[in-house]
């Protein structure tokens, strides 16, 4: 099944932690109706907050090499996820997360990615999306960036595992075939740090399901 904005935003809408917040603008039928019986049948209007989606995502997308061939659905997913949740933030990194996150797919402009993680308070989840493949030594090595001109200063698999320790409720969508994860060293790396789903309609489904699932501790 290829994989439209309108199904990827029915999965992702399985991840909602609603709340009403903002102005008094929303009709509550039911409280009216009981209010205007309590007041002898004069009509009393009651308002209440919206219902909104509070859900706070960290969307964090590899861009360029292996990842040209899936742009078109990684873009669908993006405009999904902007439309769904209110509160998102998208940072861009090659292959695997250093020091360094990018706020543009060209990466020109970039942000230390303490920074970021320090400035996300509260309940923010993670959704990488990336075929998580590349050398064992992009993972394990100081130096093992596969950019000439960049060089990282801690391993990539220890970036890995203190966001997934900030942020225990996060993800990794893959869009290569589940079938061939096992034949690549480093998708099974990264799949012991991260929960792997296929960015599948299925796999979309069950990421949420599962992130639903971590917010009510089960």
């Amino acid at each position: 099944l290829t994989l439209d904005v309108c199904h990827i935003k029915v999965a992702l809408a399985l991840l909602r932690e609603f709340g009403r917040e903002g102005p008094l603008d929303e009709l509550d039928v039911d409280e009216t109706i009981d209010r205007t019986c309590r007041e002898g049948g004069e009509l009393e209007l009651v308002w209440r907050r919206r219902k909104l989606n509070r859900v706070k995502v960290l969307l964090l997308l590899d861009t360029g090499g292996s990842m040209d061939p899936h742009t078109h659905l990684v873009n669908r997913l993006f405009s999904a996820a902007r439309d769904r949740f209110r509160n998102l933030k998208t940072y861009y990194f090659h292959n695997c997360v250093y020091q360094d996150l990018w706020e543009d797919m060209a990466r020109d402009r970039h942000v230390p990615t303490r920074t970021v993680l320090d400035r996300l308070q509260g309940q923010w989840q993670v959704i990488f999306v990336g075929d998580a493949s590349m050398a064992p030594s992009e993972l394990l090595q100081v130096g093992g960036a596969i950019d000439y001109w960049y060089r990282n200063d801690r391993p990539g698999i220890r970036w890995l595992e203190e966001i997934r320790s900030r942020h225990p409720r996060s993800v990794w969508l893959n869009p290569l075939p589940d079938l061939i994860w096992p034949t690549t060293p480093s998708i099974d790396l990264v799949g012991r740090v991260f929960p792997m789903f296929g960015l599948t309609l299925h796999g979309l489904e069950d990421a949420m399901r599962y992130l639903s699932r971590a917010r009510r501790g089960r």
